[in-house]
Formats: structure tokens, C-alpha cells, sequence
């Protein structure tokens, strides 16, 4: 029978030539006695609980001598060397004890927590996957999924987490805020408001609840229930910073600029904010000085909010893999072919506005949601998703596949599961979709390919607004490019003319608009009118619907559009010309002259 059965440490050896076998215990005791190695395992792993790295390590050796591929004393190994800080070593470590069958939940998710560290999430999360296998119940592995999962916005991910972490302690508040900050990320507000509304009958006055609920009202604009919320916060708790950061946003919403610049100055001189803090009051002073006319302070206020960002979310890779990254799609967009059997659909009923970010994009995506009978998706992860999926299926990116390769049906199928990503907001699917996610005009071939006929419409404005509103504005993402001004010039530059060398070679239906005659057309251009016509099948909205949810983004420009279309954002650089280098205005030039615009 033994002969049949692996060792239960998940060594492949049969029992008797494992954790049977018998060793001294000298090396740790001082006597000669003889214990198996499975007794010895139990010393070691208390000797690690307990921090005594010495006594662990003579045990570990002792086993490793008779037993060289010992997974228990590998994992040991690696703890020993995780709490002396070596990591590397501890990754090592780790891995041969998984390579040699260690099944345990704890090693999974230590190891999770040191690749975390290094950067590589998804391989964080893998491990916290496999963590869940040997221990569904278990919680600190679900918590640090559900923060990983956040922190790279894989917002369903984070959403399946928190839905187990509830489920264990439906008694713990916190784990209400977990569920609905999930579906907030994942722009599921009702749903984010009915969690904490659970939440709050177990602790009505509970602070953190309170404070998500207020912001998502906030954001919906619904401004006096908003503004109801965080006076019972600061009723219980008049020293809540994020309580005042949220009262400070709410009277720039009423236009009560002075007031809101007073209390965030306090706030910048409060010892007690932490850094994201600061950044925050930092980017409500822009706002505040922008209301004020008071632009040389705005500005300032922008360069302190943007160092602090750079703190924060530091600048991933090196500009010439970003360069390399756009070359490599440029020289393969002459021989990529189309998939045989995608070509055969038409995929029209998705609408894709491409851009560069602060392009005036939320704007026209509102105009889209109120004139059509249509859903709109903000900044779908659909098609950088797909990217990623490509990559993993066929261990290549997608602009290096073959003819042969972009015709494999599996490829083709997971295109159709894509729109998958879209169903998780509670859309009508048989409505056509606006994506307005404005980098995807870095996968413009992609879009070609798998999905010819949908629509793009590529929306610019002017060079010197967009710069100036990309590094005037706190985005809150993951990327901190948008804190350097010479940073900011270098991409709005890179991605311009990737779309001259790569716009041409588009078969699907492409319209350019200028956010400016958007502005002063109050809505659709003429052209824009008759593009939609020719290639949309989204009927028009004839008759008001009084259904229809108010239109809802989380994008840094969330409060504008809920604004009649004004004027005020147009020519906004001039306010800024002192403040910007020459060589900056030299670096964008070029988009200027391309799209007709004075400097």
C-alpha cells in the first residue's frame, strides 16, 4: 500500500522514504535521540512561528541532509530568509518547496507577498489563487487579493474577493465598505450604495461607510444628499481629513470658492495628513484658483499636487521601450491581414472615441448617452483586456501574429468574449455600445482587425488645453506620465503621429471632430451628424426617456460635463503661457500645425 501512496508533505516519495524516516535530533537538542522527519517538521514550524531562526535552521538542514527535495524544509528555508529580509533568497526557496509539492496555503501566500512587493501582481495573484484552492476560507489571502486586484483595477476580480470576504463575516462593517468600494471602481454605484446601505444597519454612524457613500453622490451629482452625508460624518468626527477633502470638493461644486480655499490650506498645514492627503488639497487648490481667476497660484498649486504624484505612483518603464512599443505595431500594420471568419461580421454596434486623454471625450460620450439609444462604457478595459488575452494565448503580442495565427478559432472566440466586460454594468446588451477609451488609439490595427465596421470617431483639440489640462488635473490612476510636463508633450507627440503613420490604413468607418466646433456647434457637428447616420445603427433618442439613469463617468472632468456646453474650457492655455517652456511649446507645435490651430 505505501508503495502507492506520496508523502503527505506532497513530496512524490512514497511515505517510508520521507517523512518516515528517522534523524538525529542532536544538531538542535545537544542528544542523540531519533526522531522521524515529520516530528521534526512540527519543531521547525514552531520554531519559525516563534521567530527562532537558529533553532530552524539546524532542524531544516538536518531534514535536507537525508531528504535533499524536502518541501517543508525548502518552505522553511525560505521563511528563514524572509524574515532576514533576503527575498530573493526566500523567492528561491519557496519556489523548489512548490516545485516539490508543497501544498500549503500560507507558503502560497507568502510568496504572493513577496512577488506583490517586487511589482509582479499578477503573479501575486496566481499565488493568492492557489492559496484559495487548498483553503477557500481563507482570509488574509482574500484580503490581499482583493487589494491587489484593486490597486491593478481589476475591479470584477476585486468584486469575486470582497463577495467572499463578506461571506465569511457578514457582522464586520469593513467588509461591507470592501464589496462597495469594488462596485464604485467598477462604476456599479447602485449597487455600491445598496451595499453600504447593509452596511449601515450594523453601524449607522460608521465613518468610512458614510464617506464612500457621500463621494459616490457626489459624482452622480446629487449634491444636497451629498453635502446631507458628510455633515453627519464631521458631526461625529470634526477632525476627519478625508471627511474636510470631501467637504472641500462639494462647495467647489456650489461654487463656493473661498470658503473651500480656507480649509484646504489648513489642511496642507495639518501634521496629521498623510501624503495622498496633501496631493488631494493640493488638486482641489487648482480647482479652487481656476474658480478665483487666480492662475499663477493654480499653476503652483498643480506643480505641488504633480511632485506629490510622482511620489506616489512613480513612472513605470523607460521612454525608449514606449517609443519601441509604437515603432514595432508601425512596422507591422503593413502586413498584418484580417482574420477570415471576424471579417465576416460586422461589428458596428461598437463605437470607439480615441484620442489623448483631456481631449473633451467625456463630453461627446454625454451627448452619445442623451441623443442616442445607446450605452455607454467610460473607460472599458474591453479591448487592453483582449490585448493582454491575446498575449497569453499565443505567448506573442498581437502585432507579431501570423495569418495563420490571427485565424485560430479559439482567438476568434475569445474576441466574442471580450464583450463580456461590458455586461458587469447592468447594460442592456442589445443596445449598441459607446467605448471612449482614448488610448485605444494605440491599438488601432487591433480594432481593424477583429473588429471591422465599428465606428471610430478620433477627437482632438487643441495641443497647448490638452497639455495644460493633463498636468492641471489629479487623475488617481496607476500612471504618474501625466505629472511631467515635458512628459506629457513627449506622448501627446508619440501618439499623434502613430495615428498619421497608422489612421490611413484603418478600413473601419473613421470621423475626426475638433472638441472646439463641438463647443461652439452646441453638440454634434454637421459631419459628426451624418457619420453617425451612415455607420451607427443607434437609433435616435426622439421622445424624452424618463428611465433613463443620469449619465454618470469617472473621469477627471465628471463635474464639468454635468454643466450646460460653455466655452470656458476652450483657449484655457492662454491664462498659462508664462508658465510653460519654450521647448515644450516647440515639442507640440507640430500637433498644432496638423490639426490647424494657432500658437
Amino acid at each position: 500500500m505505501d508503495a502507492k501512496v506520496s508523502c503527505r508533505c506532497g513530496n512524490t516519495r512514497i511515505p517510508s522514504q520521507c517523512c518516515l524516516l528517522k534523524i538525529s535530533s542532536k544538531p538542535w537538542s545537544g542528544n542523540g535521540k531519533k526522531v522521524t522527519i515529520a516530528q521534526a517538521c512540527i519543531l521547525l514550524k514552531q520554531a519559525i512561528n516563534q521567530r527562532n531562526l537558529v533553532l530552524a535552521q539546524k532542524i531544516s538542514n538536518s531534514i535536507l541532509l537525508k531528504v535533499t527535495n524536502h518541501p517543508t524544509a525548502h518552505f522553511a528555508t525560505g521563511m528563514q530568509y524572509f524574515l532576514q529580509g533576503k527575498h530573493q533568497a526566500a523567492k528561491s526557496s519557496l519556489g523548489l518547496a512548490f516545485k516539490n509539492g508543497l501544498q500549503d496555503a500560507n507558503a502560497y501566500l507568502q510568496y504572493a507577498n513577496i512577488v506583490g512587493q517586487e511589482g509582479n501582481y499578477i503573479a501575486a495573484l496566481e499565488h493568492i489563487k492557489h492559496a484559495l484552492k487548498l483553503k477557500p476560507d481563507f482570509e488574509p489571502a482574500l484580503i490581499m487579493g482583493f487589494q491587489i486586484a484593486m490597486l491593478i483595477q481589476y475591479f470584477g476580480q476585486a468584486i469575486d474577493f470582497a463577495k467572499q470576504i463578506l461571506n465569511l463575516n457578514t457582522q464586520n462593517p469593513i467588509h461591507y465598505l470592501y464589496l462597495a468600494e469594488a462596485h464604485s471602481k467598477n462604476l456599479q454605484d447602485e449597487l455600491a450604495l445598496e451595499v453600504i446601505e447593509q452596511g449601515l444597519i450594523l453601524d449607522v454612524k460608521n465613518s468610512a461607510l458614510l464617506l464612500l457613500q457621500a463621494s459616490i453622490l457626489e459624482i452622480r451629482n446629487e449634491l444636497d444628499i451629498a453635502i446631507a452625508v458628510i455633515q453627519k460624518v464631521l458631526t461625529e468626527n470634526p477632525e476627519s481629513i478625508d471627511a474636510k477633502l470631501l467637504q472641500s470638493t462639494l462647495l467647489i461644486r456650489q461654487k463656493r470658492a473661498r470658503e473651500a480655499k480656507s480649509m484646504l490650506l489648513s489642511l496642507i498645514k495639518n501634521p496629521n495628513c498623510n501624503i495622498q492627503q496633501i496631493q488631494k488639497s493640493h488638486a482641489n487648490l487648482v480647482k479652487v484658483n481656476q474658480l478665483l481667476n487666480c492662475y499663477t497660484e493654480a499653476w503652483k498649486s498643480a506643480e505641488q499636487m504633480n511632485l506629490l504624484d510622482a511620489k506616489i505612483r512613480p513612472s513605470v518603464g523607460q521612454w525608449s521601450e514606449i517609443d519601441s512599443y509604437f515603432t514595432q505595431i508601425e512596422i507591422a500594420a503593413d502586413s498584418l491581414n484580417y482574420p477570415t471568419n471576424s471579417a465576416k461580421t460586422s461589428y458596428a454596434h461598437y463605437l470607439f472615441i480615441v484620442g489623448f486623454p483631456r481631449c473633451g471625450s467625456t463630453l461627446l460620450e454625454k451627448l452619445l448617452y442623451q441623443h442616442f439609444q445607446c450605452q455607454t462604457v467610460g473607460e472599458s478595459k474591453a479591448i487592453p483586456e483582449l490585448e493582454k488575452d491575446i498575449y497569453l494565448h499565443s505567448g506573442k503580442p498581437w502585432w507579431q501574429l501570423q495569418t495563420d495565427e490571427w485565424n485560430n478559432p479559439q482567438l476568434l472566440a475569445q474576441v466574442e468574449n471580450t464583450f463580456d466586460v461590458y455586461k458587469p454594468h447592468g447594460k442592456e446588451e442589445h443596445f449598441p455600445v459607446v467605448d471612449k477609451n482614448l488610448l485605444n488609439s494605440t491599438r488601432l490595427i487591433l480594432l481593424d482587425k477583429l473588429l471591422p465596421n465599428a465606428p471610430i470617431i478620433k477627437l482632438v483639440r487643441h495641443p497647448l488645453d490638452m497639455l495644460i489640462s493633463n498636468f492641471m488635473n489629479h487623475f488617481g490612476s496607476n500612471d504618474a506620465w501625466h505629472s511631467d510636463l515635458t512628459l506629457i508633450a513627449k506622448y501627446m507627440l508619440k501618439v499623434d503621429e502613430h495615428w498619421q503613420l497608422v489612421g490611413n490604413k484603418l478600413k473601419s468607418p473613421v470621423c475626426i471632430v475638433r472638441y472646439e466646433d463641438i463647443i461652439y456647434s452646441q453638440g454634434f457637428t454637421a459631419e459628426l451628424q451624418q457619420f453617425l447616420a451612415d455607420v451607427w445603427p443607434a437609433k435616435i433618442a426622439t421622445t424624452p426617456d424618463y428611465n433613463k439613469k443620469n449619465f454618470v463617468t469617472r473621469t477627471a472632468s465628471y463635474a464639468q460635463v454635468q454643466q450646460a456646453i460653455n466655452t470656458e474650457n476652450t483657449n484655457v492655455y492662454k491664462h498659462y503661457l508664462d508658465c510653460i517652456p519654450d521647448d515644450i511649446i516647440n515639442l507640440i507645435t507640430p500637433i498644432a500645425k496638423r490639426w490647424n490651430y494657432a500658437i
